[in-house]
């Protein structure tokens, strides 16, 4: 199944054998507006099904598709203490990268509230925002993802209908504004309905707000709301050096838990590319 997502490519393939499921591939192949031509890809293959090529034939069939479309390089992510997962990539061409660290929050009643700096205003979207708001709330995501820390290789951002798809609720959305406008945010997705468990999705500031405090006003206001709309706890991962993000988890009480490591399958390599 594979269907155009505006500029980006999302496909998805599937593998049988004797009529069941037995692995699956996912990919995020960008478009010619991506500088980085940088794309996500990720392979599944049943426990029982594993070590006779199933996960190399889902790969053989993303790679050429992506060396058409002109991707130099796919980014996947595996736990870091899947040895035998990080060992199969490196037999594919891939090599480790940045790794992300996951860490969990339990939204109980100790926690703080930090104060935003002077001048600026922080709150989660009001319940009756309306498609508008919600827009802008979408470009300033936009316009956060492309200066984060790991933005070098992230695919090409998402489309509205995906965004309002993964937030549908106002209290997903925590923004801080100025005068001049919208100068950082934080959201978050459901992870797990049943546990009530949300994701973190974005935590950025403007360039000039970072390092004061900002990023953990946002965090802890948000943290406040989502515990009063019912949610148990938050996980995010965040990447190996970004210190900012991570002194603000480490102040709100967030646990670490395992992390994940990206690997790079670089196209231009494996597929005979040139560039």
């Amino acid at each position: 199944m594979v269907d155009s997502a505006g500029e980006a490519l999302v496909a998805f393939h599937v593998a049988e054998q004797d009529g069941r499921l037995v692995g699956y591939l996912d990919g995020v192949l960008p478009g010619e507006d991506n500088p980085t031509r940088t794309g996500v890809g990720g392979v599944w293959v049943r426990p029982d099904s594993r070590g006779c090529g199933i996960g190399s034939g889902l790969w053989d069939y993303l790679r050429p598709r992506a060396a058409a479309r002109g991707v130099r390089r796919l980014t996947s992510h595996v736990e870091a203490s899947d040895e035998a997962s990080l060992r199969w990539l490196a037999t594919q061409g891939a090599t480790t990268g940045g790794t992300h660290l996951e860490s969990m929050l339990m939204l109980g009643d100790d926690l703080p509230l930090v104060p935003p700096p002077v001048g600026v205003a922080v709150a989660i979207l009001a319940d009756d925002a309306d498609e508008n708001v919600w827009r802008s709330a979408y470009e300033a995501h936009v316009r956060r993802a492309r200066d984060a820390p790991d933005a070098e290789t992230n695919p090409t951002p998402m489309r509205y209908p995906m965004y309002r798809t993964l937030l549908s609720e106002e209290s997903q959305v925590c923004l801080a504004t100025t005068e001049d406008g919208v100068v950082g945010l934080t959201s978050v997705f459901p992870r797990n309905q049943k546990e009530r468990l949300v994701n973190t999705m974005i935590t950025a500031v403007n360039r000039e707000w970072r390092g004061k405090g900002l990023a953990t006003a946002l965090k802890t206001a948000h943290a406040l709301k989502l515990r009063d709309a019912g949610w148990r706890a938050i996980v995010t991962q965040n990447m190996e050096g970004n210190d900012h993000i991570l002194a603000a988890n480490k102040l709100l009480g967030f646990q670490p838990k395992q992390g994940d490591a990206g690997c790079d399958l670089r196209l231009f390599r494996t597929v005979g590319l040139r560039r």
